[in-house]
């Protein structure tokens, strides 16, 4: 029988209580949480969503062609273009337009205002020289459903904007700061959302910029918004792979011990017998003093010596140690042997256990370090002796 399973059943006899104890604690601490998870898992507050809403405010604009030209006919309507001609087509139309979606739905009143800016601004518009103003229109819609648009349309001349422009910075003895044309769109919102009071206005705005005989239209890309609204919810309570893989494993396999101790108490597995004792305490000082032993065949003629025997492999270590020899472990004489001149010190391996059946069985199979063989270190030992015998 292996040493490691005689040395692990020493160790489950020696501390039999402790590991019951440890066992049962295991039992009940992993019962209680599979438990929990399975069984009566309790319940949490949730946060759910409850409904939500998104909006969208969009510009539009086109400009229609007034002058007949070689490349432009009279009449035709300009949607989008990233740059339109002032001369051939100098009023631009635009158009505003705001819708929502809520799950829950809603019905909301919409007022658009809608005003023509035209002002003069220094340090990157941190502040303004000069302003005026221009009502472009508003608008009110009442009953805006879930789904439904609010469309409010303008109209700029951009030409006479310009020529306006002049004439102020000509009454103001000439341009200050960086000129700018912006048509703003002021949204109030009134009514319900999903269920939630809504009263908030927010600004819109494109810009008019370019020179000379083109303008463009900056800032009309899409503006969204959305929001969300939660509700707490008691749902039952869930846990992670940790708690609910683990725990039922850990329950099992603690039962699974505790039969395994019970079993072999009953059943004497653990106990050692006197053999086994003997083999262990060798055992244990062949690994403690591993480096002084060296595995080989002793020869007959050593064994003719003055044969001294020892009651432990302790004592003939330090035989060996005092000596500086080494100690020779020939298995198939179950001997291990220190080699002086005249003298040889022996210790008689204890006889190998027996193997058990059931729990901790193990094979026949001699272990490796019992039957490999050094003869060089034998040789090695003998002739430092003879050398010595002459001298």
């Amino acid at each position: 029988m292996s040493w490691r399973t005689i040395q692990i059943r020493d160790t489950v006899s020696s501390n039999f209580e402790y590991l019951l104890v440890a066992l049962l604690a295991l039992v009940l601490v992993s019962g209680y949480l599979t438990y929990g998870v399975y069984v009566s898992p309790g319940t949490e507050i949730e946060t759910v969503e409850d409904s939500n809403w998104s909006s969208t405010a969009v510009y539009s604009h086109e400009a229609t062609v007034q002058s007949e030209r070689d490349v432009f006919d009279r009449g035709v309507v300009l949607e989008n273009k990233s740059v339109y001609l002032s001369s051939v087509a100098p009023v631009l139309n635009g158009t505003f337009q705001y819708g929502y979606e809520a799950s829950n739905g809603g019905e909301l009143s919409a007022t658009v205002e809608q005003t023509l800016i035209v002002r003069a601004v220094g340090d990157e518009g941190a502040f303004e020289y000069w302003r005026q103003e221009t009502d472009l229109g508003s608008e009110r819609i009442s009953g805006l459903q879930s789904g439904d648009r609010v469309t409010v349309l303008f109209s700029i001349n951009v030409t006479e904007t310009r020529q306006r422009i002049e004439e102020i910075e000509s009454q103001l003895d000439g341009s200050t700061g960086e000129t700018e044309i912006v048509v703003e769109s002021n949204l109030t919102l009134s009514g319900q959302r999903n269920g939630l009071a809504v009263n908030e206005t927010n600004s819109y705005r494109i810009q008019i910029t370019g020179q000379d005989n083109s303008y463009r239209v900056q800032n009309d890309e899409a503006v969204t918004d959305s929001g969300q609204q939660f509700r707490q919810e008691t749902v039952p309570a869930s846990y992670g792979p940790l708690r609910s893989v683990l725990a039922p494993v850990l329950f099992v396999l603690s039962m699974l011990g505790i039969l395994a101790l019970a079993v072999g108490r009953r059943q004497g597995k653990f106990e050692l017998s006197d053999t086994e004792r003997v083999w262990l305490g060798y055992r244990a000082e062949a690994e403690e003093f591993e480096e002084w032993l060296s595995t080989g065949t002793i020869p007959d003629e050593a064994l003719s010596r003055t044969t001294v025997r020892v009651e432990t492999l302790e004592d003939l270590v330090d035989l060996a140690i005092d000596s500086n020899r080494r100690v020779i472990r020939d298995h198939s004489r179950e001997l291990c042997a220190v080699l002086l001149e005249e003298t040889v010190y022996v210790y008689e391996l204890p006889d190998r256990p027996a193997n058990r059946q059931g729990l901790f069985q193990s094979s026949d199979a001699t272990p490796s370090e019992d039957v490999a063989e050094d003869s060089a270190t034998v040789a090695d030992d003998e002739s430092a002796a003879n050398d010595k015998k002459k001298s």
